[in-house]
């Protein structure tokens, strides 16, 4: 397989990118980080790290895309930032369904209606 990295040039897109998606899902609460690094032992080519107590995400181009059998274009690294944002976006609704017998009912359906309304205010 032939091995294919990512360039600062496509990090640049991806940081775009993610910037974009963030703002168009109102994900400003968090304190974000946007990196261009290898993935240890992930077989993905982005990924999503939050915290939601700190209110703080990583949010990561991979390195590494030989697992990518098209290549690296540009609409795919787009594509990665918009997958990552979204991941953050659904992520505390899916921590608290993984809590579910902790978490009151009403918490799980003001997450779910957030996430309603950030995909709503995207599209303005």
């Amino acid at each position: 397989m032939k091995k294919l990295e990512t360039s600062k040039s496509d990090f640049k897109i991806f940081k775009t990118e993610t910037l974009k998606w963030l703002a168009r899902y109102g994900l400003n609460r968090y304190d974000v980080v946007i990196t261009h690094r290898k993935l240890k032992g992930k077989r993905a080519v982005a990924e999503c790290w939050f915290d939601h107590l700190g209110m703080v995400a990583r949010i990561s181009l991979g390195k590494d895309w030989s697992i990518q059998a098209d290549g690296i274009t540009e609409e795919e690294i787009k594509l990665s930032a918009e997958h990552e944002v979204i991941e953050l976006l659904l992520s505390k609704l899916c921590s608290l369904i993984n809590l579910e017998r902790f978490v009151r009912e009403d918490e799980i359906d003001e997450e779910r209606h957030a996430i309603i309304n950030a995909i709503i205010n995207s599209k303005k």
